[in-house]
């Protein structure tokens, strides 16, 4: 054995927050449960959630609004997994693409 853990990203599909400027949430959450069960029988020991985060400066975004929903679903998420048995891997994941400087950056990542 060379110590490799097998994971998955049980996430379904990117959800466009409507009023948000083309911020975004996972879709999945629902349904997470019943699949990290299946994905745990097949042998997955961790998963990791994606919540994409977009730092649009010109369109405000991410509001707090979108970084709130995106937390709470992180937290759900992660809640889930320790439920079923899973590591989760929780990690916000802030695009670094756009013209906003490094100072909107760090903004948005300590939020």
């Amino acid at each position: 054995e060379i110590g490799v853990m097998p994971g998955v990203k049980p996430h379904l599909k990117v959800y466009a927050l409507p009023g948000q400027r083309g911020s975004t949430v996972m879709q999945g959450l629902d349904s997470l449960a019943a699949r990290l069960t299946e994905y745990k029988q097949a042998g997955a020991v961790f998963a990791k959630w994606r919540s994409p985060l977009v730092i649009d400066e010109a369109n405000g975004q991410p509001s707090d609004f979108v970084i709130e929903a995106n937390m709470t679903d992180l937290a759900r998420y992660a809640l889930i997994c320790q439920d079923v048995g899973l590591v989760p891997i929780v990690e916000p994941d802030v695009s670094m693409a756009g013209t906003h400087t490094l100072e909107a950056a760090v903004a948005i990542n300590t939020k």
